[in-house]
C-alpha cells in the first residue's frame, strides 16, 4: 500500500485548497497539512477510512485548544491519530504551515505567538470549513486518479 501511496503522491499537485478562490493562505496551509497527516494515518491503518474526517476534526479541535504553536498543534494532531511515522510530504506541509503563521505575524505586525493564537482560534471557529476543503481536495484527487487509470 505504501508503494501505491508514494506513486500517487508524485503525480498530483499540492495545496488543493489554494486552488479555491478566496481561501486564506493560513487555512490553505492548515488543510494541506491535515491532508498529508490524514494520508499518513490511512497508510498506517491508524484511522478507519469511514471515520477519518470525524477523527481529524476532533483531533484538530483538541489540539487547537491545547497547543501554543503550529508545531505543537501538528504534533498533537499526529499523536491523536496515532501516526508514528510521517512521510516527506507531511514534513514539508508542516514547514509550510509554520511559515504561513510567521508570514501572517509579519503582515499583521504582531508577534508569532499572537498570530499563532489567532490562527488556533480561527481553526476552532472554522473547523467545518476546513474539513469541507479537505474533503473537496481528496475528492478532486480521487477523480484525477480515476481519470488517469
Amino acid at each position: 500500500m505504501a508503494e501505491h501511496r508514494e506513486k500517487h503522491v508524485e503525480v498530483e499537485p499540492r495545496d488543493e485548497a489554494q486552488q479555491e478562490p478566496d481561501v486564506d493562505p493560513l487555512i490553505a496551509a492548515t488543510v494541506a497539512y491535515l491532508d498529508e497527516i490524514r494520508r499518513d494515518a490511512l497508510a498506517g491503518d491508524a484511522v478507519s477510512p469511514l471515520k477519518q474526517y470525524e477523527m481529524l476534526q476532533s483531533r484538530a479541535l483538541l489540539a487547537a485548544a491545547t497547543a501554543g504553536s503550529a508545531e505543537e498543534w501538528a504534533s498533537a494532531v499526529a499523536r491523536g491519530l496515532c501516526v508514528t511515522r510521517t512521510m516527506r510530504g507531511t514534513n514539508a506541509r508542516l514547514r509550510d504551515l509554520v511559515a504561513a503563521v510567521q508570514e501572517q505575524a509579519k503582515a499583521q505586525g504582531v508577534s508569532v505567538r499572537r498570530a499563532t493564537s489567532r490562527w488556533l482560534n480561527q481553526v476552532h471557529r472554522e473547523i467545518g470549513y476546513i474539513i469541507a476543503l479537505l474533503m473537496l481536495a481528496a475528492e478532486r484527487r480521487r477523480e484525477r486518479y480515476e481519470r488517469n487509470f
